[in-house]
């Protein structure tokens, strides 16, 4: 409960950043449901759809599955619940308490759940039509269902989440929610070879692809005009969550068979190691990336590690240059130690596991050498962080890695003709062109 109100209080800051909804709305909160119909649900049909339909031992007719919905979503519009948190924070509990049930007996309530997706679909249609200034609260409340609703695994679900995370013209608050329920359905299915002719494989790869491309979209939209440093560290956090889950796709791409490349991952993630996005990504969205890039799947035979490897190993540096400029801090004791600049031990062990699995991911490849190596110079170091302790080999890790310099900017090989390349070098400064 404290996580879902944090996640609500965080983004509600978010909201307002990006969207300037700072001032009191003009408009009167719309309630989109009828109270007479919660209490008919409520009274006569709560219980045996938590009980029965979602153990999946009796079903519910298209009505019933409706109203089922506007009781779990519709409440977060209700106008008493607006200056109330904690009937807000009931409503939010109900909808995940829901989620669980159906989580446990998913094995035998696969029809009935994927009958009430659509419904759910239908009514966060309805909560995010409204206008923000007026609904803000509702549609931020809305919005932390999400997640929750991505965990029933529905496809029609995970549809509604890349739409809404593609579409310009929704509110960030909204879309940051859509991208993290997307993580629910990764990681992807690599299509190479074997899945040719086969008509499910090739749904499920359009599906894949749809929802990378929402990502990249996403991550490569250009910064808004911004007010003040805050608007830009709420883009930041927001673009973030994008990163992260991309990073959860664990695949290069979704598919890079005759020399075309499709939910090209591997571009977006190297995009921000490189700091080829605007503004310049944070070391919270490179670590993202570099883990993502450690997860690539070897079963896509077409992608070229090496350039990933190099800038992978250059953001560890960043990030080991960064823990010792927030060492003093971390060192304090009592009042004088503020917030670290990263949660170190958290980041640390997630790099040490990305790293190993990196290693496994290259293993008989030419690139295995050098994620071999790139290992074995930054697990110590990050068991240096993980303890709290300094660091004394950054400079040696730096000399080292410029030996895991690529001579090459190919991304994806292509046995029928030219590669596809990314420049992954930075710019000149200004004064060097």
């Amino acid at each position: 409960m404290n996580q879902i109100r944090l996640a609500l209080v965080g983004l509600t800051l978010v909201s307002w950043c990006l969207l300037a909804s700072r001032l009191a709305a003009q408009q009167q909160p719309q309630q989109l449901f009828q109270k007479e119909q919660i209490d008919e649900f409520l009274k006569r049909k709560f219980s045996p759809f938590i009980v029965s339909v979602l153990a999946g031992l009796e079903p519910m007719t298209k009505q019933e599955l409706e109203l089922a919905s506007r009781y779990y979503v519709l409440r977060v519009t209700d106008a008493l619940a607006l200056d109330d948190r904690t009937k807000m924070d009931l409503y939010v509990k109900e909808f995940q308490d829901m989620v669980v049930v159906a989580e446990k007996h998913a094995a035998k309530n696969r029809k009935v759940v994927g009958e009430f997706a659509p419904h759910l679909v239908n009514r966060f249609k309805e909560v995010f039509a409204l206008d923000f200034k007026a609904n803000r609260i509702a549609i931020v409340n809305g919005a932390v269902l999400l997640p929750l609703a991505a965990r029933l695994r529905q496809e029609v679900i995970a549809d509604y989440l890349a739409g809404v995370a593609g579409d310009e013209k929704m509110n960030d608050a909204v879309r940051v929610h859509a991208i993290k329920a997307m993580r629910e359905f990764f990681p992807a299915n690599p299509f190479t070879k074997t899945e040719l002719g086969v008509k499910a494989n090739v749904v499920k790869k359009e599906r894949d692809v749809q929802r990378v491309d929402a990502l990249l979209t996403f991550i490569d939209r250009p910064m808004p005009k911004a007010r003040d440093l805050y608007e830009v560290e709420g883009f930041r956090y927001v673009r973030q969550q994008a990163v992260a889950a991309l990073g959860k796709t664990g695949v290069p791409a979704v598919t890079s068979l005759g020399g075309k490349v499709e939910g090209n991952v591997a571009l977006g993630l190297l995009k921000v190691l490189s700091k080829k996005v605007q503004p310049e990504p944070s070391m919270q969205e490179r670590v993202e990336a570099a883990i993502g890039v450690c997860h690539f799947t070897k079963f896509v035979e077409e992608y070229e590690p090496q350039v990933g490897i190099f800038l992978v190993a250059g953001c560890l540096s960043e990030m080991f240059s960064e823990y010792k400029r927030d060492f003093a801090n971390i060192s304090a004791k009592g009042k004088e130690r503020k917030p670290t600049f990263l949660p170190w031990k958290h980041d640390s062990k997630r790099f040490e596991l990305a790293l190993a699995e990196l290693v496994a991911n290259t293993r008989g490849a030419p690139s295995a050498t050098a994620a071999q190596n790139l290992e074995a110079l930054a697990k110590p170091m990050l068991k240096q962080i993980f303890d709290n302790s300094a660091l004394d080999r950054d400079q040696e890790f730096r000399t080292a890695i410029e030996r895991l310099k690529p001579k090459t900017k190919v991304l994806f090989k292509n046995p029928k003709g030219k590669p596809l390349e990314f420049d992954w070098e930075p710019a000149a400064a200004a004064e060097e062109k």
